[in-house]
């Protein structure tokens, strides 16, 4: 009865914690949307001024180039360079009038070499004056520019582009213009009502859109406000004017420049009134809409946690208690689909699986045990036996071998020929067997942690590789393999045991010449930053990289190295745990059909060894 009245005032305090919090958070939001709802005016307004001077800026650039780019179109059409060559003005005229019909340009004037005028095509009686020559002369040099004037209080955009005849030579300039009026500040406007602009030259209105042209009868341009025009500064007044009918206007004065200079600007004044109503009206709906959503949310959430959330979080808790005193059979009683429901079934599947797990747990203890301490002994029994067998295989072998060799000699009688041939076949068998049996022994002290290193500190690793090389040349005697070498003659003494050193690196020539039918076998080695690197590459068949893995693992052979027979695929793993045991470490880069290279890395002054006789080798 108490834990269920805890619950129920838990749930009291959680929901009044939830009102408190919505009630603070209201009258902050209602505060805060009263108290800056007059700033967001200016800030509304220096965003919109913003936007709409970097769109006039952009709006410019791009009717200068256009302008520009109807210069070229004119300067180049088919045959004006051969008409103003041969001074055929009428030709020329009619030429022009029809390349300009399409285009946006209002004046055209032709200068020849000279900078002087040879025909003007014009709407109005606008004239060439020093302006234009100034312009007119800079494409005379072959650069097309834009330029700015004033006719008769008018402003006038030009471009100006030279003329080249065959040859390259520029042989006139073509300046086209067009009056910065009406209609070009509508188009800069795109023909906006909420937007209007007037283009001003010196604190002089010079033009106006046709949007609402009387917006600015009677505008004024303050002195603070005309020197910062001077600098050519953006200026960016948010909303401080108001028209009679009380709407506020966000201004802008933007600098327009041609060809990079300054000769004007553009005042932009934006109506704020539609984006400042909707805005309103839109801020006053939210709050009620978040009043009454916030009201019934909270009910509702004050309903369903108690019901859905608590009273499920209960039962799951006194679960874990008893399941905490030791009652592993306690299983949780809920049957929703919801997230509370999965947490119940995950609950009795875990507690299920505890309780199996508590009852098999010393079992499996014990059996686990059992079967460490009977691999453990399986494996001592196997090093032993291994180790055993080879030491007694190997006596009656090196006798076999010794008098075999006294019955080739003669030493026990004549011998024929062919007696001789069997005689030398046995002593190779029995070789055979007597590496294999070497190779045993080596990995089963390798795997019993037996194995010893005679350790030298003046290894001659030339004299070694030297030894390797002459060995394998005596293995491909009677096939098309050549061995190449690529041996620094600088190559220090190292720390190490030279048998094993010699066994490792003989490992890799006698699998090199193995499997190297025809080709060659390359053997390089080098110091490199404290070490000596050694590899040997052949032109074999390759290794597969599904079977690379296998190479290093004891007992175990490649399909190409089962294909080619004989072996126990202990010879690598053999040299991989020497050259380790030298401080070392092996690997291999192989592609099928492309041979393979074995990489042996020995440090000079290895750290790990010592250089004392430990064992001695049989």
């Amino acid at each position: 009865m108490q834990r269920t009245f805890n619950f129920r005032s838990l749930n009291v305090k959680l929901n009044a914690i939830l009102l408190l919090i919505f009630v603070v958070l209201f009258i902050a939001i209602t505060f805060i949307v009263n108290s800056v709802f007059e700033t967001l005016v200016g800030e509304v307004g220096e965003d919109q001024a913003d936007q709409e001077a970097q769109l006039v800026q952009q709006h410019f650039a791009d009717m200068e180039a256009s302008i520009l780019n109807a210069g070229h179109q004119v300067s180049l059409a088919t045959g004006i360079a051969s008409l103003i060559e041969t001074g055929d003005i009428n030709q020329l005229r009619v030429l022009i009038l029809l390349q300009a019909a399409p285009l946006e340009i209002e004046n055209i004037v032709v200068f020849n070499r000279l900078n002087e005028r040879l025909l003007t095509i014009a709407e109005d009686a606008a004239h060439t004056d020093e302006q234009e020559a100034e312009i007119a002369a800079v494409a005379l040099t072959g650069s097309a520019t834009t330029g700015f004037a004033i006719h008769d209080d008018e402003a006038v955009l030009q471009a100006a582009v030279p003329v080249k005849n065959t040859a390259g030579q520029v042989i006139a300039t073509i300046l086209v213009a067009r009056h910065i009026d009406e209609a070009f500040m509508t188009e800069l406007n795109f023909a906006r009502e909420h937007v209007h602009l007037a283009f001003v030259v010196d604190g002089k209105l010079m033009a106006r859109d046709s949007s609402k042209p009387e917006e600015f009868d009677d505008f004024e341009i303050t002195s603070a406000i005309a020197d910062r025009m001077r600098r050519g500064e953006v200026i960016n007044l948010g909303s401080p004017r108001e028209d009679a009918d009380t709407t506020p206007d966000a201004v802008a004065y933007v600098p327009l420049r041609v060809a990079d200079e300054l000769h004007g600007y553009v005042v932009a004044l934006i109506e704020l009134d539609t984006v400042l109503n909707a805005q309103s009206s839109l801020s006053r709906s939210s709050l009620a809409l978040v009043s009454v959503l916030g009201l019934v949310a909270l009910g509702l959430g004050a309903l369903s946690t108690h019901w859905m959330v608590l009273t499920p979080i209960r039962k799951v808790k006194e679960a874990s208690r008893k399941m905490a005193d030791g009652q592993l059979s306690e299983r949780v009683a809920l049957h929703s689909q919801d997230e509370i429901g999965d947490l119940s079934r995950t609950f009795n599947s875990m507690a299920e699986q505890l309780q199996t797990s508590f009852a098999n747990l010393e079992k499996e203890i014990a059996e686990t045990q059992k079967a460490r301490e009977a691999a453990e002994r399986s494996d001592q029994v196997k090093s032993a036996f291994l180790a055993s067998m080879s030491h007694e295989l190997r006596t009656p072998l090196n006798s076999v071998i010794n008098f075999t060799k006294f019955v080739v000699k003669g030493m026990m009688g004549p011998v024929t020929d062919e007696q001789v041939q069997t005689l030398n076949e046995v002593i190779d068998s029995a070789k055979h067997l007597l590496n294999l049996i070497n190779d045993v022994l080596d990995m089963s002290k390798i795997e019993s942690g037996s194995l010893r290193l005679f350790v030298e500190d003046n290894v001659n690793i030339q004299a070694v590789l030297d030894q390797v090389v002459s060995t394998g040349k005596s293995l491909i005697v009677d096939r098309p393999v050549q061995i190449t070498t690529t041996i620094d003659g600088t190559l220090p003494s190292i720390r190490g045991d030279r048998q094993r050193l010699l066994q490792i690196l003989l490992n890799i020539m006698s699998n090199a010449c193995k499997f190297t039918e025809q080709g060659q076998i390359s053997v390089r080695a080098a110091q490199h930053n404290g070490s000596i690197s050694i590899s040997i590459q052949d032109s074999g068949p390759g290794i597969a990289p599904e079977d690379q893995g296998l190479v290093f693992e004891p007992f175990k052979q490649t399909r190409t190295g089962l294909r080619q027979g004989g072996g126990t695929g202990l010879g690598m793993p053999i040299s991989k745990n020497l050259t380790e045991a030298h401080g070392g470490k092996m690997w291999l880069e192989s592609t099928p059909g492309q041979g393979a290279t074995f990489f042996v890395e020995l440090p000079i002054q290895s750290a790990i060894l010592t250089p004392v006789q430990v064992e001695g080798k049989s």
